[in-house]
């Protein structure tokens, strides 16, 4: 069973049930699970798939052309892609089925990139089966900066055939508990804290198991899956790897703004800014701008930061002591570059899932304020996880505590003196805690309207 996916399904199925042909692309980062989509999507429907290759056309052509003599059709041994698609309509002209043939082509932007004849023999095919309305076209990718950023430029005025584009983006906290039924909501803070929202991860570790296990088994055994996932998510779309994992590394260990990675790196400003920009093209890096408030001399004004949780868990714990992986037992390497650590980071991840939380009630209209507008206010002494208003201002914050310990009232006063800092009036403020609250705080809760306290459990 597809878990999550119930929006992806619905946008495809209804250009599956219209009349006319349809032609879309549909990319995400991989191990979002575009495959998976595409194989719950084809499910009882005639289906040809294929999947391009870093190769020559010529070499495509003969690969895709054995593959479709297997099923009968009379093709050449080196086609141009004219004549293989003109194969595949005598494919499905001889089915008696009437619903529509699906020609899913996967890892497309490898056949675009190495010939201009693809995509204008693709579109010529969709126009000369026009008037039969029996196809759909599914292009799938994981190069998502290439499609947002290159793919329309290069296929010109083939553009216009194109009917969507449909992005898989990655899933909520709740879809993780909902994939691994679980009620161990803080195992899978953990989890989502380093794995984010990506399936693909989530398959990769025990729920049954405890943080250091799976860290130990995932990251720093020898030929564990994850011991290079971070310069492996750069190296297949980005070239000058020691550039990109220079200033990977220093946003991982807290440089987050210009000045401090040209301090640090010694690259110009000018390059520096290029190089973020092709990692945010990739959903690498984020530029994340405070909430606009009263007044925003206490903010910051625009910080760089990591925002694939597994990407930052690398470069943070796992790349500044590469050298030591082949030296010490994972155990070892755990205790002694990890384990002091971990609570810290996972707590970063915890704000994300707060703001989620607040999010789905908004949805619902379950909150004391339905804010239309919403974002992270980023001090300099400190951040709010969450901010919330709506068109009168009336405001909405969420603080996220799991620093180990039961929220006390101390904490809850340093988060108010905060909002002041940022010149918001606390009204409705919501805290978090992955360790319970002090009675102290519960009390100061019961005598004021606008406190809510929630409990890890309740999410």
């Amino acid at each position: 069973m597809l878990i999550g996916r119930s929006h992806e399904l619905d946008y495809l199925t209804n250009y599956y049930n219209q009349a006319d042909n349809s032609l879309i692309v549909l990319y995400g980062q991989k191990g979002l699970g575009v495959s998976s989509l595409l194989q719950e999507f084809a499910k009882d429907k005639d289906v040809v798939r294929l999947c391009a290759s870093q190769c020559s056309p010529r070499q495509q052509c003969y690969v895709w052309s054995k593959k479709i003599r297997n099923q009968g059709i009379s093709i050449g041994e080196y086609p141009d892609f004219s004549a293989l698609f003109d194969a595949i309509s005598e494919l499905y002209d001889g089915q008696k089925d009437e619903g529509k043939t699906v020609l899913v082509i996967e890892d497309f932007q490898w056949a675009v990139r190495n010939s201009d004849d693809f995509m204008n023999a693709l579109t010529a095919f969709l126009a000369k089966e026009e008037n039969k309305g029996r196809l759909m076209i599914i292009l799938a990718s994981n190069a998502i900066g290439w499609v947002e950023n290159t793919f329309i430029s290069k296929i010109g005025r083939n553009a216009f055939a194109i009917s969507g584009f449909l992005k898989v983006k990655p899933m909520s906290f709740l879809d993780m508990v909902c994939f691994y039924d679980t009620n161990d909501t803080k195992k899978c803070i953990q989890i989502y804290s380093i794995a984010g929202g990506n399936p693909g991860y989530w398959t990769r570790f025990d729920i049954k198991s405890d943080l250091k296990t799976n860290i130990c088994r995932l990251f720093l055994e020898q030929n564990s899956v994850f011991a290079s996932e971070g310069l492996n998510r750069i190296s297949d779309e980005l070239r000058e790897l020691s550039v990109y994992g220079t200033i990977l590394a220093s946003l991982a260990e807290g440089r987050e703004k210009l000045n401090d990675l040209y301090a640090h790196t010694g690259f110009s400003r000018a390059k520096i800014s290029v190089y973020l920009k092709n990692l945010m093209a990739l959903e690498l890096v984020e530029k994340v701008f405070s909430y606009e408030t009263a007044d925003n001399r206490n903010s910051k004004k625009g910080v760089y930061r990591i925002c694939d949780p597994l990407v930052q868990f690398w470069y943070h714990f796992i790349f500044p002591h590469s050298d030591e992986l082949g030296v010490m037992s994972a155990e070892e390497f755990y205790n002694t570059y990890i384990a002091e650590e971990i609570t810290d980071y996972i707590s970063a991840g915890y704000g994300k899932i707060c703001a989620e939380y607040l999010d789905i009630l908004n949805e619902r209209g379950k909150l004391p304020v339905q804010y239309t507008r919403h974002g992270e206010w980023v001090g300099k002494n400190g951040r709010i996880d969450v901010v919330g208003q709506d068109a009168k201002r009336n405001t909405l914050l969420g603080f996220c505590n799991t620093n180990g310990r039961a929220l006390d009232l101390a904490m809850v006063e340093a988060d108010i003196a905060l909002a002041k800092e940022a010149h918001l009036r606390p009204e409705h403020c919501f805290f978090f805690s992955a360790d319970g609250f002090t009675g102290e705080v519960e009390a100061f809760a019961k005598r004021n309207d606008g406190v809510y306290l929630v409990d890890m459990n309740d999410l």
